[in-house]
């Protein structure tokens, strides 16, 4: 099955409240199939659990809850409105004492904080209770006295239909003016699966409007959905895009405007490494590096510099898509820079007051500087993506266009980043990075420079060699404090 979800975000709820969910969470969650998972504090999981869910970068969520504890007794997907017309009957008879429920859900905040050692992403509560209006009250204290950014709301009214999502929608609409004063985020919509039951089915929104989906894989049916579904969204916007600069490269390459070809490709290893679907005769770049850095930074150069010239035609031609994917560049640098950092800080290599430093000095670049500080980029000029053909064509595979900060060298600092860690350090050190950079990156901004490249070796050390334990190749150590050295911008 293949969707396209440029505007979805999964959501998964109920981690903790059965074994079968949480097992069923984290195998989605290595399959990088969810966004966001919503944990019950007060549920039962291992800290190997807690580990799994920490080394990743899916956004952490609290799913409070009435009760403080699990029924066993309970029945899947059975008797929901019932439940919650007995719920409303006692909330509108004044029988669910507000002050107890704020007490409850303070303590599993502070659960939560205890067990993860992180304050949660953002708030949403079983069965949506939170939508009750006295409840919604509460949830909005609670997340400005714990620093909570995101609550389950929705900014626009959902087009769904059926019983619940018309009591939701009422409450909704009684909630909004307190939703809007308080500045928290959301998504713009919010439905639940089991009102749609498949992707097909959902009502049409808007192209440019995210749509926070939230699934239960503790039912079988949800569950065997979540596997089946594509959720690789860089992979389907790189098959995009091949297939439309494909044409646009071959004529610039044959009319020598540009020093690369390149040809059609598919993703090994979970779209991280692109080959040619038809056999090529030669190697990737990355098995030259340890014969000759100098000359494999060259061609990257190059090929970053004409890589301008092809995003350039390509707006040329399709003058609307830049908006769209501005858009998305602007929420990629604080979800990266915060989903990178986690297990940074949580290994105790770094403290989080370094992050929101560098977040500040971001917001602060952003400020003066606006838009003169991103650019369109491909995002992955690096080694294994770069291949030198016997034919003697230099060939890009995985074509993408990004927004990213860092305006005329975030794909040169890209290129570093990852020759930092895969090539031994006798051949590549701190010393020689840094003059690889001032050499190509004399006309730029140097603290700039510096700012962004810490944000790249972020990833690195968070995401690569932490998170998906790419260890690279040399003196691990040496490289951690390399790296380290680098986001604190120490030269």
């Amino acid at each position: 099955m293949f969707v396209k979800k440029e505007n979805f975000i999964f959501s998964v709820d109920d981690f903790g409240i059965s074994a079968k969910a949480n097992q069923n969470i984290l195998k989605l969650v290595r399959a990088g199939k969810i966004d966001r998972v919503s944990v019950m504090s007060h549920g039962v999981f291992s800290k190997e659990e807690i580990d799994q869910l920490l080394a990743t970068s899916v956004k952490l969520d609290l799913h409070v809850d009435l009760r403080n504890d699990i029924n066993p007794k309970r029945k899947l997907a059975e008797g929901t409105i019932k439940r919650g017309l007995f719920f409303g009957l006692n909330y509108f008879l004044g029988k669910t004492n507000v002050k107890f429920v704020e007490k409850q859900w303070e303590s599993q905040i502070d659960s939560f904080r205890k067990m993860f050692g992180v304050t949660p992403d953002g708030i949403n509560s079983h069965e949506h209770v939170h939508f009750f209006s006295s409840y919604f009250e509460v949830i909005v204290r609670l997340s400005k006295k714990y620093g909570i950014r995101h609550v389950r709301f929705g900014k626009e009214s959902n087009k769904e239909r059926g019983l619940t999502n018309f009591i939701l929608r009422w409450f909704r609409k009684r909630n909004y003016q307190m939703f809007m004063k308080s500045n928290l985020e959301s998504s713009d919509f919010m439905v639940s699966f089991d009102w749609i039951k498949d992707l097909k089915n959902i009502s049409n929104y808007s192209s440019d409007k995210k749509v926070e989906i939230v699934f239960h894989p503790e039912r079988d049916e949800e569950m065997k959905f979540l596997e089946n579904v594509n959720k690789n969204k860089e992979g389907e916007s790189i098959i995009k895009f091949q297939n439309e600069l494909i044409p646009i490269i071959g004529e610039m390459f044959r009319n020598k405007e540009i020093s690369f070809a390149t040809v059609e490709a598919r993703s090994v290893e979970g779209g991280n490494f692109w080959e040619p679907i038809e056999k090529i005769e030669g190697k990737y770049l990355w098995e030259m590096f340890d014969n000759n850095i100098e000359w494999s930074i060259e061609i990257s150069k190059k090929i970053e510099n004409d890589y301008q010239k092809v995003i350039n035609k390509y707006f040329e031609l399709n003058p609307k898509i830049r908006e769209d994917i501005l858009r998305d560049g602007e929420n990629w640098l604080g979800d990266k820079l915060l989903a990178w950092s986690k297990p940074i800080i949580r290994e105790g290599l770094i403290g989080r007051q370094e992050i929101e430093k560098i977040k500040k000095d971001f917001k602060e670049v952003i400020k003066q500087k606006d838009k003169n500080f991103w650019g369109y980029f491909h995002g992955n000029i690096i080694g294994d993506h770069i291949y030198i053909g016997e034919d003697g064509i230099n060939y890009l595979l995985g074509l993408n266009i990004v927004y990213r900060p860092g305006k005329g060298y975030y794909d040169f600092l890209r290129s570093l980043d990852w020759i930092l860690l895969k090539v031994d350090n006798t051949n590549v050190n701190f010393e020689c990075t840094v003059a690889w950079m001032k050499k190509y990156l004399g006309k730029f901004d140097w603290e700039e420079i510096k700012l962004v490249f810490a944000l790249r070796c972020i990833g690195i050390l968070g995401q690569d060699m932490l998170n998906q334990e790419d260890l690279g190749k040399g003196d691990r150590v040496l490289k951690k404090e390399i790296l380290l050295k680098f986001v604190r911008r120490e030269y």
